[in-house]
């Protein structure tokens, strides 16, 4: 099963944070330019071979340079919240 993560709280949102399982890949088809969101996960969903689950505790994305620099910052000053 694939797992996309929601964050709790008020206005949930997805937390972008998506787990597969090593079959998915048995469902990719060998065209490179395949964007699994249109193609692969829209088959596997009627299959039910999609999950969702809800994340309520600490959560900060790290996509981005300023987002790694945040993280770093929280964790130098003793607030590495995700810890807890």
């Amino acid at each position: 099963m694939t797992t996309v993560t929601l964050c709790g709280g008020e206005g949930e949102r997805l937390c972008d944070e998506t787990v597969y399982n090593p079959e998915l890949f048995d469902c990719l088809p060998d065209n490179p330019a395949t964007m699994l969101e249109v193609g692969p996960l829209r088959r596997l969903a009627p299959e039910g071979k999609l999950g969702v689950s809800r994340h309520e505790g600490f959560w900060q994305p790290m996509g981005t340079c300023q987002e790694f620099a945040l993280m770093n910052r929280l964790c130098a000053a003793g607030n590495a919240l995700w810890t807890e």
